[in-house]
């Protein structure tokens, strides 16, 4: 789509500047000097063009790169295929020449820079051109045609993933990555606990909970489980295999997840170290 505006702006640049080619011709430039000039005023936009769109493009990845969005967060950086650069590049300023130079086929040919000169500016006496612009404009309506459905299927796309519900609370929250070496802390769960203890002294059992992984951010793979009473399948249709979170007291509240059946978490769970678990739907549907 781009190639194709950049085509149309060229050939109605150089259609302008038939008479001012006549002229030169007429007085003696040789075709090669005229051809030469007409070349070198389609590269030089064209580099031009594309150094300040290489600029802008690194400014955006820098910025990109340095502040990152949530959804993003987790890709390690962004950089640019130069080589593609330089290929789109190679493209803007073939296409610059190529069709600045089609409207000059009359001009250069022999004899024909009096009739060239009687025209007025701007006119068009070439039925190769005449037909090509139709040709370049059904080309731009088709590529906007057909870029148009693919932009508001997407757009379709993304007001649907806003509107899912997560099933967990996703706004006013302030996260934090929390790790101690073991050096200072030979029992983990004590000195978390510790922690969980002082924040809720400080800022109120029901804003605070402690989570070893955040909600929807677990790696692919899981931990292997077994069911009491029943055989491990790790080779069956449904392998054993699940994403297991730490939580501390709260966390169900804070985060505002529905418990559907059973009960939460009591005080008492956390005193001790105590086997308790919750599982989710999808499992207890599975298993």
């Amino acid at each position: 789509l781009g190639l194709a505006n950049t085509a149309l702006l060229w050939m109605g640049r150089a259609a302008a500047r038939r008479r001012e080619a006549a002229v030169r011709l007429a007085l003696g430039a040789s075709r090669l000097r005229v051809g030469q000039q007409l070349a070198m005023e389609a590269l030089l936009p064209s580099l031009a063009g594309g150094m300040l769109a290489l600029l802008l493009t690194l400014a955006a990845l820098a910025a990109l790169n340095g502040a990152p969005p949530e959804e993003l967060a987790t890709v390690d950086g962004f950089t640019l295929d130069y080589r593609v650069f330089a290929f789109a590049l190679f493209l803007s300023a073939g296409a610059g020449v190529l069709f600045g130079a089609l409207p000059m086929r009359s001009v250069f040919r022999r004899g024909m820079e009096g009739r060239a000169l009687t025209q007025h500016r701007g006119g068009i006496d070439n039925r190769f051109e005449s037909r090509l612009r139709p040709v370049m404009v059904a080309v731009q309506v088709g590529l906007v045609c057909a870029l148009l459905a693919p932009a508001l299927l997407l757009m379709q796309s993304l007001a649907a993933m806003e509107s899912i519900d997560p099933g967990v609370r996703t706004r006013n929250l302030v996260t934090a990555y929390v790790s101690v070496p073991y050096a200072h802390a030979p029992d983990p769960a004590a000195w978390y606990r510790r922690l969980e203890e002082t924040l809720h002294t400080q800022l109120g059992a029901r804003n605070i909970t402690l989570a070893s992984v955040l909600p929807l951010s677990q790696e692919p793979g899981g931990d292997p489980f077994s069911i009491e009473g029943r055989a491990f399948g790790a080779s069956g249709a449904l392998p054993q295999f699940s994403h297991t979170l730490r939580v501390g007291q709260g966390y169900f509240d804070l985060l505002q997840v529905r418990i559907l059946t059973g009960r939460g978490f009591a005080p008492r769970d956390f005193a001790q170290s105590t086997h308790v678990a919750m599982v989710n739907e999808t499992l207890a549907h599975a298993f």
